[in-house]
């Protein structure tokens, strides 16, 4: 089985269709080109993390502003003070969850539906013979292991 390629608009080089970026000067050469699913989930996880650790920082700065003037004059800020804090904390917590969800979520896709490319690190499907990121043959080892 061949496979269909097309040429390179910038270095003049063959790139396989399914290919998103040439593997010889990194062009974009097919936007249209399936995304690694699991960079994709990776890179949702981490932005829902970042975003909960960042307003939950937030909340935890202000918090320790209001706190500072409840200790030193007027206790009626530790009302303002408490709930920013547990509120912030939670944030935390929520952001460590997800990482922790995403990290689960990623290795359990690497091993039930793809293969990494040993050139390119791109995550294929188990039944395809070359990498659509690259086009370099894809070698099961966890197949080819078991004897």
């Amino acid at each position: 089985m061949s496979i269909r390629t097309r040429q390179c608009p910038e270095c003049q080089a063959a790139v396989p269709l399914r290919t998103r970026y040439c593997p010889d000067c990194n062009a974009l050469v097919n936007p249209n080109a399936p995304e690694d699913p699991i960079k994709k989930a990776r890179e949702d996880g981490e932005m829902k993390s970042l975003v909960l650790m960042g307003i939950g920082g937030m909340l935890l700065f202000f918090s320790f502003g209001f706190f500072l003037p409840a200790v030193l004059s007027e206790p009626g800020f530790l009302w303002v003070s408490a709930p920013l804090f547990l509120i912030g904390a939670t944030l935390f917590a929520g952001a460590w969850f997800v990482r922790r969800r995403t990290s689960r979520r990623v290795t359990s896709m690497e091993r039930d539906l793809h293969v990494r490319c040993e050139y390119c690190g791109g995550t294929n499907h188990r039944n395809d013979h070359r990498c659509a990121f690259c086009g370099a043959p894809i070698i099961d080892r966890t197949s080819s292991d078991r004897i």
